[in-house]
């Protein structure tokens, strides 16, 4: 024991003599003392004029949108991609609902939005192409701001605002930014800030309140404050009778009643089974089950499932869903299915409709793609015509992407089938999802040909898409 206390006594005196401090010796730091020293300091020298990111791993390019916190698409010439951000890994915001994600994403698009001008950069020999996936490529982000000056490296900049942990471990002769990265994240962790601090995100919600809503209410309140309602549609009052102004959140825990209506892939659509429109239509929404199959989602299931709402390419779907059976506080469970002998009795006794047939979007008016607005979030049957692959592909597959006449395909199998809507030339193509079973495949289609399909309508862009279901019938329409 004594051996050991002079063995530790003698290796401090050594670190002291050789002008080494231990981290307890730090200067105490706190959130207001975040800077972004290094990000100010390292500047860009590679030469970028004339090149091409994809074909040279460096050149200019323009924003096309944001995803979350370390995501963004381009546009590489007439190609638009999806790219992940090299060196760091914000919270997430999309799929899974995190603290800070939301403000992660917040300050990338912010950054990248008023950017005068965005470079990416990356050495494909030391970081590879591509994610693992080969859906995203991979890239360092370099922006100047709209003030003018040096372009500035928005990767460390979110590790100096403590937005990420640094998670660069290698350096290239091209790339040389591993030694910024790891005094950034050191002197962020330091202060305690965001992602280094303890349930400190003041738009998070880290209580353990379950509000029951319709799919119709998350709709039209997400993201805004508004009276709450119940799933039937109804004002929720408070002791006094007083309307009680809510806030709906990506972090909200939310329960619902509802009706699977189809599957998509291992994601489903749902549909309200309570609260119709003045026209008697019920609302339906997309949720998004991370890769893993419902545990019940046969169409015509009526189930209890909780879940948060989110937003993706501006579209109001659900995500982070609970899908245990077998969770001691939320577990998703069925309510009943058709076929059951007391199927009619339990719909009847509890006032719900469990119809999960499409729409009828076969007839409509559709001058311009605003046209399909009133439709949006539809689970529909309608008709369609195949047309010619554009010049500018209107879709977001990147990577290793294969194209024919009328078509894209990633190296996924999520696929865009070129199409209008039928009688007209607005576009309003199919999106095949690469986990579709049985898979839909280009060879069902021909070029001006006309079809009978059904689907979700969600907007892409400044269109409208459908994307198709699993199992969904595709039939000929003859002129």
């Amino acid at each position: 024991m004594k051996r050991s206390w002079l063995l530790t006594l003698f290796t401090a005196l050594l670190l002291a003599a050789c002008g080494e401090t231990s981290s307890s010796t730090l200067p105490s730091l706190t959130p207001n003392d975040l800077n972004t020293a290094q990000t100010d300091a390292l500047k860009l020298t590679l030469p970028y004029a004339g090149k091409d990111f994809i074909r040279d791993g460096i050149g200019e390019v323009t924003l096309r949108s944001t995803t979350d916190g370390d995501t963004a698409r381009f546009n590489v010439g007439n190609q638009n991609v999806a790219v992940r951000f090299l060196g760091i890994n914000t919270p997430e915001s999309t799929g899974k609902i995190q603290p800070w994600g939301n403000a992660a994403s917040a300050f990338t698009k912010e950054k990248l939005l008023t950017a005068t001008k965005i470079v990416l950069v990356n050495d494909v020999d030391v970081f590879g192409l591509t994610d693992s996936a080969g859906s995203r490529y991979l890239g360092f982000v370099w922006y100047q701001p709209p003030t003018g000056g040096d372009l500035r490296l928005l990767n460390l900049e979110i590790v100096e605002q403590a937005y990420s942990e640094a998670l660069l471990f290698e350096d290239s002769s091209i790339t040389p930014y591993k030694d910024a990265f790891l005094a950034a994240g050191e002197y962020a962790a330091r202060t305690g800030a965001r992602i280094y601090g303890f349930r400190n995100d003041p738009s998070f919600d880290y209580s353990d309140t379950v509000y029951d809503v319709s799919i119709r209410f998350v709709r039209k309140a997400f993201g805004t404050t508004l009276p709450l309602e119940d799933k039937f549609g109804e004002k929720v009052l408070d002791n006094d009778g007083n309307e009680i102004p809510f806030t709906l959140t990506n972090s909200t825990k939310l329960r619902f009643q509802v009706v699977v209506v189809a599957t998509i892939g291992s994601n489903a659509i749902l549909r309200d089974v309570f609260h119709p429109d003045s026209n008697g239509n019920y609302a339906s929404i997309f949720v998004f089950t991370q890769y893993n199959d419902l545990p019940f989602s046969q169409p015509g299931d009526v189930i209890q499932l909780y879940a948060k709402a989110t937003t993706f390419n501006e579209n109001v779907q659900l995500t982070d869903p609970i899908m245990q059976t077998f969770h001691p506080f939320y577990p998703i469970s069925l309510i009943t299915r058709p076929g059951n002998a007391d199927y009619d009795e339990v719909l009847a006794t509890n006032g719900m409709n469990g119809d999960y047939e499409p729409f009828d979007l076969t007839n409509i008016t559709v001058e311009f793609p605003n046209s399909f607005a009133p439709y949006n979030g539809f689970f529909v049957r309608t008709r369609i015509t195949i047309r010619a692959r554009p010049i500018n592909p209107d879709d977001d597959l990147s990577g290793d992407v294969t194209v024919g006449e009328f078509h894209r395909k990633d190296a996924n199998n999520n696929m865009t089938l070129y199409s209008y809507y039928y009688g007209t030339e607005v576009s309003f193509n199919l999106r095949v999802d690469g986990r579709m079973f049985p898979y839909v495949s280009e060879t069902q289609f021909e070029l001006g040909q006309s079809y009978e399909v059904s689907g979700y309508v969600a907007p892409y862009f400044d269109n409208y898409q459908l994307q198709l279901h699993n199992g969904v019938q595709i039939t000929p329409i003859n002129s």
